[in-house]
């Protein structure tokens, strides 16, 4: 493993050493699951001090691509949701709006459906209809987190990284609204309704009909969102 790493200046920031391990993993060269080397030969390998390694290994474990194991150091390990959330951050600097996060999930999750209902186990069906039975009674941020399940495990079964991926964002960007959405009275039965459509189309492998029901749930979000807004200008 120390073979693929190279000496940097000892001059080097940290920056220098996060540079070299992202480009082994965009090369194919480290893969999820690989170890790195222990800290003294890792350090000794690349010419630095372990401070200035452990510096650059905890950054990429805050972008969401290492992580520490107990008692065996670091390890190459996407981090989805850490990842996301640094995204969700840069978002914010942009000043991303309520319409164009909606026009994204419109863009997405409706695809995203229409795969799950293709290529989805029979375990994946029962993950997400259990999701939907633990959904039932709740409100407020409780029900936003098993919302934000429920449409995780569809992403899961559409079978597509990049997919999945891309929702992660988008839900921590609208969960405020969503939480102030699923206080509305009868918000939160409208949406499980809707969300009983989309797995019925999902279990009967009917692509089209998924697309439809998750672009349809979608769009009375939108609706019930911009109400918030409506009356909260008011």
């Amino acid at each position: 493993m120390t073979d693929l790493f190279v000496e940097v200046s000892r001059s080097s920031t940290p920056k220098a050493i996060e540079e070299q391990i992202k480009h082994l993993i965009v090369s194919r060269q480290l893969v999820a699951g690989d170890s790195l080397p222990p800290e003294r030969d890792f350090a000794a390998r690349l010419g630095v001090s372990r401070s200035t390694l452990r510096e650059a290994l905890r950054a990429l474990t805050e972008e969401g691509i290492l992580t520490a194991r107990q008692g065996s150091g670091w390890a190459v390990q996407p981090n989805p949701r850490t990842a996301a959330s640094n995204l969700a951050v840069y978002f914010r600097l942009e000043d991303v709006t309520f319409a164009q996060v909606t026009e994204a999930r419109e863009a997405t999750e409706p695809t995203i459906a229409r795969l799950a209902a293709e290529r989805r186990t029979d375990e994946q069906l029962a993950e997400v209809t259990s999701a939907l039975e633990r959904m039932s009674g709740l409100s407020g941020a409780a029900f936003v987190s098993a919302d934000s399940e429920f449409h995780a495990l569809i992403a899961a079964a559409a079978d597509n990284v990049l997919l999945s991926f891309s929702m992660l964002p988008t839900m921590s960007l609208l969960e405020e609204v969503r939480i102030a959405v699923s206080n509305q009275h009868g918000a939160a039965a409208a949406s499980q309704l809707e969300h009983g459509r989309i797995i019925a189309a999902i279990q009967a492998r009917d692509g089209d009909r998924a697309e439809r029901e998750m672009r349809a749930h979608i769009v009375n979000f939108r609706g019930r969102g911009l109400k918030i807004a409506r009356e909260a200008g008011r």
